[in-house]
């Protein structure tokens, strides 16, 4: 089933009159089948059109085809785009397989026989050293052959994606694209920039070691740290510190658990109720657990 959220049924390089509804687009299988409508004299396309635009520069966007129309001039079209007169798309049809872009409604084309097992993955990929699009096929998602390049002349920063299938021309028989494994791998996850690396302990006595760090997020916000380290003996504590700011600042640390024979290793945080926080860890050739009935005394 589509999630709206992130996808419209819409097109995006065809013109907008060539939107027909009436293409069948469904989810089944876990993958994405487009058939086109028989017979159909003018462009009649629909397909999944990217809700949210993404940035493509220093990444790239791939997906799987492991199905294209059969059909004469019945098409499919993995395409990345601003609108219809400015983006860049693999299109199969006819038994050929193309590497397009167009420019301000100038178009350009490279064309290759087409090939289901050779050309089963299709990928869009920006290199910023060299500035360039790349369109790339693989067999297999892992090998990639480079079909074409071009210099980028799109602003790439604000694209949407599309997965399209359709005719222009009647077909009797047009067949079904179908898309699965579609993946956009971003530069970051938010494509902001990690900020400024910070720390939680620095100990300027290079004897002591701080090993097992292991975050938590409270249900008010704060975080908590837990780590295994040896700084007050031998043996190994396990100790807390906590944020009420996002982790910009920390406060001092508070001993968890600690042991005159065992070292104490590897905890691990879990919130049970509103309120109630709970601890588990190594405890030397077994597990113990300590438990906080206010989020705060462990």
């Amino acid at each position: 089933m589509r999630d709206m959220a992130k996808w419209n049924l819409s097109v995006l390089n065809v013109p907008p009159e060539a939107f027909n509804p009436n293409v069948s687009v469904i989810e089944q299988n876990q993958r994405l089948e487009i058939t086109p409508i028989p017979n159909t004299s003018i462009w009649s396309h629909n397909g999944y059109v990217s809700a949210a635009a993404f940035n493509l520069t220093g990444t790239y966007a791939t997906v799987q085809v492991p199905q294209v129309p059969n059909g004469g001039t019945a098409m499919a079209i993995f395409a990345i785009g601003i609108d219809s007169n400015n983006w860049y798309r693999i299109e199969t049809r006819s038994g050929m397989i193309f590497f397009q872009d167009m420019v301000n409604g100038t178009k350009n084309t490279v064309s290759a026989t087409y090939n289901a097992t050779q050309h089963r993955y299709w990928r869009f990929r920006h290199d910023t050293g060299t500035d360039m699009i790349y369109f790339e096929i693989s067999p297999d998602g892992a090998t990639w052959t480079t079909q074409r390049t071009v210099t980028r002349q799109l602003v790439i920063t604000a694209m949407h994606i599309e997965l399209d299938g359709g005719t222009y021309e009647a077909v009797p028989a047009p067949g079904m694209a179908v898309y699965d494994d579609f993946q956009l791998q971003s530069v970051y996850p938010t494509q902001t920039a990690w900020t400024k690396r910070g720390e939680v302990i620095n100990d300027s006595n290079s004897t002591h070691t701080f090993s097992h760090p292991q975050p938590f997020e409270l249900d008010d916000g704060e975080l908590i740290a837990g780590f295994t380290t040896n700084e007050d003996s031998s043996l190994f504590d396990y100790k807390l510190v906590r944020s009420t700011d996002g982790g910009n600042t920390w406060t001092s640390k508070v001993t968890i658990a600690s042991s005159n024979t065992n070292n104490i290793y590897e905890g691990s945080f879990a919130q049970t109720s509103a309120t109630n926080l709970v601890c588990v860890y190594g405890d030397g050739d077994g597990v113990s657990v300590k438990r906080s009935s206010d989020r705060d005394t462990l």
